[in-house]
Parts: structure tokens; sequence; C-alpha cells
């Protein structure tokens, strides 16, 4: 399972995935540049997990409204339409864009399958490593932080372990103007 992708990877929606489901949350979101090897294929080891997540970066639980979602969608698809390619990978929130007048426009948005709703009040989990850039990440301060006093190495071998997390074919990522 590789991190290739511009608009993501299946390995790091399956990390986003695996934060996700361990912490409880809405919405998984780990840095693409933390993810430092590719899965390779058979038989999975903890050595090669650790090869992927090697910096034993906390997880950390908050609270984001749907407007900030929206924001945060927003300021990928911006950094796709500079040219660039996907920093964050996600998992629970999926978004459509397309580039209207130069500019990205969020064409639809949904969080667990359901339509984001502006108003409500969404659980993300993600590392310490993000939180404290958060500003830069995600371009908002992230509500009631929650230090979850694990890692994101030992989320992502307790979900392998109990089953519980597949890899994630879909991207959370789509243009859809071209």
């Amino acid at each position: 399972m590789g991190r290739e992708g511009a608009d993501g990877s299946p390995l790091g929606r399956f990390v986003a995935s695996a934060l996700r489901a361990d912490a409880g949350a809405h919405v998984g979101i780990t840095n693409r540049g933390g993810l430092r090897a590719d899965l390779p294929g058979g038989p999975l080891t903890l050595r090669d997990l650790y090869g992927v997540l090697p910096f034993g970066n906390e997880m950390v639980r908050f609270d984001a409204t749907g407007d900030e979602l929206v924001g945060l969608a927003l300021r990928m698809a911006a950094r796709r339409l500079g040219g660039r390619e996907a920093s964050l990978e996600l998992d629970g929130l999926r978004f459509a864009w397309k580039e209207t007048l130069g500019s990205p426009e969020i064409v639809w948005a949904t969080v667990g399958g359901a339509p984001l709703d502006p108003a409500a009040l969404y659980t993300v989990a993600t590392s310490d490593f993000l939180i404290q850039q958060s500003a830069h990440h995600f371009g908002f301060a992230p509500r009631n932080p929650q230090p979850l006093g694990t890692t994101d190495l030992a989320a992502a071998e307790r979900v392998i372990r109990a089953g519980s997390v597949r890899p994630v074919a879909e991207p959370s990522v789509l243009r859809v103007d071209r």
C-alpha cells in the first residue's frame, strides 16, 4: 500500500482511518509527510508499520464545526489548484471541488457519509504534530484538544489487530471539473 496520489493515497487514508476508529471520532487526519514508508505486500509486521509511522506522534482528539471543516476542504483544494500535492490525508470527511473563476469551490461535502452540517460540531482525531501547526495545516484553532495518551503507531496496530480498519479505496478529495 503506497503513499502516492496527488489528492491522497490508500496508505494515508488507511492511517487517517485508523486514527479516527481508535479515537472514536467523526474524522481522522494525518499528514502525508509523516508517512515514511510504503507497506509491502504480504503479511504485515510491526516493523513494517513502524517504518510507516516512526515518530511516535501522540494522538489528539478535538472538536471542529462543519464550517471549519469546509474551510479545511477549501484550503486543501486551493493547494491542489496551486499545483501542489495533498499534505493532509483524510478519513470520514469527503468532499468534491471544482475551479470557479480561478478559486476552489466545494461542490459537496460529507462526514461519515452524511451531508456535512456547517453548524454541527464534529470530533476529529489527529496527531500532536498537526495540532502544534494547526493554523498552517487546518486554518483554525482546534476546540478542546484532548491528548489521548497513545501514539499513532499504537492506534494503527490496535485497529489492525482488531480487524476494524480496511484500506479505503475511494479518495477523500475529488476534483469534479476535469
